[in-house]
C-alpha cells in the first residue's frame, strides 16, 4: 500500500516506503501474524463498482468488514496504471518457472505476469491450474523459436496500452532493485519506483543497470544459490516503453539492448545459473526448436550438423552460443562440466539474504512452487 501511495504521489519521500517495509519486517520478527491479503479472485469481498448508481456501504455479515458496493460515477480512487508487465517465454521448465511466478507475482502482481508457453509436458496443465487460482495471463503455442518473435511481438502490442513498461524475461532471470549500500539485491525498494514515467520520456527502451550472475548448484533448484558475481548488465536486457512500442525491428527474443540505450540506475536482475546437465538440456531444446538438429539425430549426426554451424568467434545466428555449448558437450563432456563449476567456485556469498527472502515468499505459495 505504501508503494501504491508513493506512485500516486500521496507519499513524496521514498524513505517513507522503506520505513513502512522495515516496520512490517519488525512486526514479523516480533512474531506478529500478518493478515492474509485478498486477491481479485476473492469475489466475496469486493463487489465491482457500478458507475452511475447511488453508492452504498454495507457491512458484510460474515466478518463485519466494510464493503463498498458501488459509487456515483467513476471511483474516487482511480486505479493507477499497472507500471510493469513481465512477459516470460518458457518451455517444459516447471521447477524454475513455478518459482519465477511465485516471486514476480508476489512483487509485481500476478495479473501483470504474461506466460508464453511452448510446453508439451506437464507444465501446460500446471499453468492452467495456477491460472484458475491466480490472475496470470497464459498463451500456449507450439510455434518454433523462428516464429515466436512475431507471436510475442503481437501479444505485447495487444497489452502495451495497459502498461508503462514491458519487460521480456526468461524463467532464470529475476528482476530486482539494487541495494545502494551493499550492491546486492535489495529486499525493500520496489523496482517500479526506479523507472521514469513512460509517458514523460521519448526513450522507446531502457537498459537494466546491474547483472547478478549466480553460482550454479549441482542439486536443488537454482534459487538455492548463495554466491554471485556482480557486474554491469551492459546490453543484456531492456525494458520496452508501452507508449512507444510499435516496431518489430526493435524487438528480439532475448530483449537485448543497443549500445546507445539509456540505463535505469538501480535496477538489476539475478541470472540464475542452472546445473550443468540442466543447462545442456535447455540448450539442446533450443537448437532443436530452431531446426539446427532434430530430436531423432544420433550423437554423431548432431556433431556433424553443429560442426558445420560452428563459426566461432563469430555469432551471427540465432542462439549461436547454444550451438557451441551443445557441440562442446558432445565432444568433451567431462572437461566442459568440470570447467563449468570451477568458474564459480570462488564467488562471494552475496545471495544469502535474497535466498532467505525468496524462501519466505515461496512458503506463502506452496500450491505454486514445484519441486
Amino acid at each position: 500500500m505504501a508503494v501504491a501511495m508513493y506512485e500516486m504521489d500521496f507519499l513524496h519521500d521514498i524513505l517513507d516506503v522503506d520505513l513502512a517495509i522495515a516496520w512490517i519486517k519488525d512486526l514479523r520478527a516480533l512474531g506478529v501474524e500478518i493478515p492474509k491479503t485478498l486477491s481479485k479472485s476473492d469475489n466475496n469481498f469486493f463487489e465491482p463498482y457500478a458507475e452511475g448508481t447511488i453508492g452504498a456501504t454495507k457491512i458484510a455479515e460474515s466478518d463485519g468488514t466494510c464493503e463498498q458496493a458501488s459509487v456515483i460515477g467513476p471511483s474516487l480512487w482511480p486505479r493507477p496504471q499497472q507500471q510493469i508487465a513481465l512477459v516470460v517465454m518458457t518451455k517444459d521448465d516447471l521447477s524454475l518457472l513455478s518459482r519465477f511466478i511465485a516471486y514476480h507475482g508476489n512483487v509485481f502482481g500476478f495479473q501483470n505476469i504474461y506466460v508464453f508457453d511452448g510446453s508439451t509436458g506437464p507444465q501446460k496443465a500446471y499453468l492452467e491450474s495456477i491460472a484458475a487460482q491466480y490472475p496470470i495471463n497464459i498463451r500456449h503455442s507450439l510455434v518454433d523459436l523462428n516464429g515466436a518473435t512475431t507471436e510475442l511481438f503481437d501479444w505485447i502490442t495487444e497489452i502495451k496500452g495497459e502498461y508503462d513498461w514491458i519487460f521480456k524475461v526468461d524463467t532464470d532471470e529475476f528482476l530486482v532493485s539494487v541495494d545502494r549500500d551493499s550492491g546486492s539485491p535489495s529486499l525493500s525498494t520496489h523496482p517500479a519506483l526506479l523507472l521514469p514515467t513512460a509517458s514523460m520520456t521519448s526513450s522507446p527502451t531502457l537498459k537494466v543497470d546491474i547483472l547478478y550472475n549466480s553460482a550454479p548448484v549441482e542439486t536443488g533448484p537454482p534459487t538455492d544459490s548463495e554466491r554471485l558475481a556482480i557486474e554491469p548488465a551492459g546490453d543484456w536486457k531492456k525494458f520496452y516503453n508501452g507508449h512507444h512500442f510499435s516496431e518489430l525491428s526493435t524487438f528480439n527474443l532475448g530483449s537485448h539492448a543497443d549500445k546507445d540505450t539509456s540505463v535505469v540506475e538501480g535496477i538489476g536482475f539475478v541470472h540464475y545459473a542452472r546445473s550443468y546437465d540442466d543447462r545442456i538440456s535447455v540448450a539442446t531444446s533450443v537448437i532443436t526448436s530452431h531446426g539446427y538438429v532434430t530430436a531423432i539425430d544420433s550423437k554423431n549426426e548432431m556433431i556433424k550438423k553443429l560442426t558445420a554451424l560452428d563459426k566461432r568467434p563469430a555469432c551471427n545466428m540465432d542462439s549461436c552460443h547454444k550451438i557451441y555449448m551443445v557441440l562442446d558437450d558432445l565432444t568433451k563432456h567431462d572437461e566442459m562440466r568440470s570447467a563449468y563449476y570451477n568458474n564459480y567456485k570462488d564467488l562471494p556469498a552475496g545471495l544469502v539474504d535474497f535466498k532467505e527472502y525468496l524462501g519466505e515468499i515461496f512458503e506463502q505459495y506452496p500450491n505454486i512452487v514445484q519441486p
